[in-house]
């Protein structure tokens, strides 16, 4: 005499909608009206096992580097600085501007900072965008990115979360197009490229068709037959309290031949002209969007001032005009 429940086969529609329904094989079997044997034999039959797990095939990309001779491992060592040269940016780029203009170094942004003036960004966004003869170049530290391998106890002082801090950024640069000029990395910036191996900036030079500069880089600016090189640069190596323009012009002295130079970093604003090396040149600190923070104000730093400090780049002679605001700027042009 046959015990339990009478045999009984079901169909591969039926088994695989029993085990997509319920979580528990036991609670399948009831559903299927099997007995738990029957169904594990049922899901067998049927090859709704799990996959017998196939030994890893071998992968080129783990395999030990072979170079058929030493001019394959030169080639290929020269694809491999080319690679390097296009992700990290530009040493200089030519740009032509059809009208006298004005160029606005543009940065420390710190989007999501609860000490930034957010409105304010918003506002001079739209401002820029209203002139069609205003350009800027984007000196870095867009957003405040602070987070737990940061410096200092910014974390604590976000009132926005990283991505939302990002896309705010990102919709600026989407906005401005071709306003951009260039875009360069700031420190802000790098942590985020040294967390994540994601180089922010980069991405937003591709969205919004602009260069990527990396951490510096020059603008060959033609202006009709008229020639400006801008070097630009969030972060600089020589400077001093006394004078906020005294690395731009240490960077004229060592490094770049330039008529202007854009800098960044110490949210302080300023502007010089100096004869220097038997020309003229004019250093150029942006201002920062963010008043003070926890680290500024341990460090007994300034808080900074709001202002757009900029050039206009005349297009019948030679001649840069600086302003220490934007709108200023605009009224004289």
């Amino acid at each position: 005499m046959n015990r339990g429940r009478p045999e009984k086969t079901v169909t591969e529609e039926e088994m695989k909608e029993a085990i997509n329904k319920f979580h528990f094989l036991k609670d399948a079997a009831e559903y299927l009206e099997l007995s738990y044997p029957t169904f594990l034999k049922e899901k067998e039959r049927l090859g709704f096992n799990a996959e017998v797990v196939q030994k890893t095939p071998r992968d080129p990309r783990h395999e030990v580097l072979d170079f058929s001779d030493i001019d394959h491992f030169i080639e290929a060592n020269k694809e491999t600085d080319k690679h390097c040269k296009d992700s990290i940016g530009y040493d200089q780029v030519e740009i032509d501007i059809p009208e006298r203009c004005i160029v606005v170094p543009w940065g420390d942004w710190h989007i999501g900072n609860e000490h930034t003036r957010h409105t304010q960004l918003a506002l001079d966004t739209k401002f820029i965008k209203q002139h069609a003869n205003i350009y800027v170049i984007m000196m870095g530290d867009y957003t405040d990115n602070f987070r737990k391998e940061s410096p200092g106890s910014g974390i604590y002082e976000q009132v926005l979360p990283i991505p939302e801090q990002k896309q705010r950024v990102e919709y600026i640069v989407r906005y401005l197009n071709n306003r951009i000029l260039g875009i360069i990395i700031g420190c802000h910036d790098k942590w985020m490229f040294d967390n994540e191996a994601f180089d922010f900036p980069q991405y937003l030079a591709n969205k919004g068709g602009s260069y990527y500069m990396g951490f510096n880089g020059v603008f060959s600016i033609n202006l009709g037959e008229i020639n400006y090189r801008i070097y630009a640069t969030h972060k600089l190596q020589r400077w001093s309290s006394d004078n906020i323009i005294h690395g731009i012009k240490n960077s004229f002295r060592n490094l770049e031949d330039f008529d202007i130079g854009f800098a960044a970093h110490r949210h302080i604003p300023g502007i010089e002209q100096a004869y220097i090396r038997k020309r003229w040149m004019t250093g150029v600190r942006c201002s920062s969007y963010k008043i003070t923070d926890h680290f500024i104000s341990h460090k007994e730093l300034p808080k900074s001032p709001y202002c757009l400090p900029c050039v206009i780049l005349d297009n019948e002679e030679k001649l840069v005009t600086p302003f220490m605001d934007l709108r200023s700027a605009v009224n004289f042009l």
